[in-house]
């Protein structure tokens, strides 16, 4: 992964995650003030951007841990 595609992964990895705090307070809030139907929506939303958060940790996890694999990979191979 270049440094520009890691870069977007983790903008959107934090956006994501911003989004997903907002819209658990703001289901918080409807829930609290008895207006249901905004609660389920905030709840939908709250899953949408909950499993994003997730895809775009794990899609950097995974790239990174197969560069590392690579480097040590070469590593191993200039040592001997």
């Amino acid at each position: 992964m270049d440094k520009s595609e890691r870069q977007l992964q983790v903008l959107a990895t934090f956006v994501h995650g911003v989004l997903a705090s907002f819209h658990g307070l703001g289901l918080i809030y409807n829930l609290r003030r008895k207006n249901y139907k905004d609660t389920a929506v905030h709840f939908v939303v709250l899953t949408y951007d909950a499993l994003c958060t997730y895809s775009h940790y794990k899609t950097i996890k995974k790239k990174n841990t197969a560069e590392l694999d690579g480097t040590r990979t070469k590593q191993s191979i200039n040592n001997k």
